[in-house]
């Protein structure tokens, strides 16, 4: 049985060119969806984040990182969230998307309240072939928590190739 992967838009975009509940296929498109699937401490400076589960795309995605396939190359959309949680009060929090090493987009920098935190941010990122692109964090303070579970699935990489 073949299985269709296609984006369904909850939201109507500001140019009205996809209405709501319109199904966007992707088609053969590489698609992407990983998430942590436990808990994880910070670190001072920054550092991976370990998405230990991967429900699509396991063939791209491995060992926290994307690499681009053959035939990759071009415009991708790329979703990051992740929860830290045992933030002090006004503790400093810098998560960053990579490309190859470098920091290439900013998921969130923030001096926090204390408790929970939640970043997120979409990237549209011109990409080649062989490119690596990972999600690194820190904390103000190492051993902070990033949270991760299977069932709860909030710290979490999605990308697919426009």
């Amino acid at each position: 049985m073949a299985v269709r992967k296609a984006l369904v838009v909850l939201s109507n975009a500001s140019s009205g060119e996809l209405p709501t509940g319109d199904v966007l296929d992707l088609g053969s498109r590489t698609y992407v969806r990983a998430y942590a699937s436990a808990g994880q401490a910070t670190s001072a400076s920054m550092a991976l984040v370990a998405f230990g589960g991967v429900s699509d795309g396991s063939d791209v995605f491995a060992n926290n990182t994307l690499t681009v396939p053959a035939g990759g190359a071009g415009i991708w959309a790329i979703d990051v969230g992740v929860v830290i949680t045992g933030l002090a009060a006004n503790e400093y929090v810098n998560c960053s998307l990579y490309i190859n090493g470098a920091e290439r987009a900013k998921v969130g920098e923030q001096n926090a309240v204390a408790g929970t935190l939640a970043l997120t941010a979409g990237f549209h990122l011109r990409l080649a072939v062989g490119d690596l692109v990972t999600v690194q964090m820190r904390t103000g303070t190492a051993g902070r928590t990033i949270y991760g579970d299977v069932n709860n699935q909030v710290t979490t990489f999605t990308a697919y190739k426009l």
